[in-house]
């Protein structure tokens, strides 16, 4: 199965919750999660981000959904992109 974005709508990869000193993973109330993350997938509409680009995004502007075991997936549309990171 293969999931793809369309539209202006951008797919991300959000960079793991950060987990304690001590190994466990703390529910999103109690922890910071980065609002840096990889593009995987973009609309046909999209033009300002590409697949591969590391990318800063609105975290209110997140549809959070579950595909496959990867609970770090997200869809946003492209204006929910605040910057595209450069090495």
């Amino acid at each position: 199965m293969v999931l793809e974005a369309t539209g202006r709508n951008v797919l991300i990869r959000r960079d793991p919750a950060v987990r304690s000193e001590s190994g466990l993973l703390l529910p999103d109330a109690a922890t910071y999660r980065s609002c840096m993350a990889t593009v995987v997938s973009v609309g046909s509409l999209v033009r300002e981000v590409a697949i591969g680009d590391r990318v800063h995004y609105n975290p209110m502007g997140l549809l959070d959904f579950l595909f496959g075991d990867d609970p770090d997936l997200a869809v946003c549309t492209e204006l929910g992109i605040n910057a595209v990171i450069g090495e």
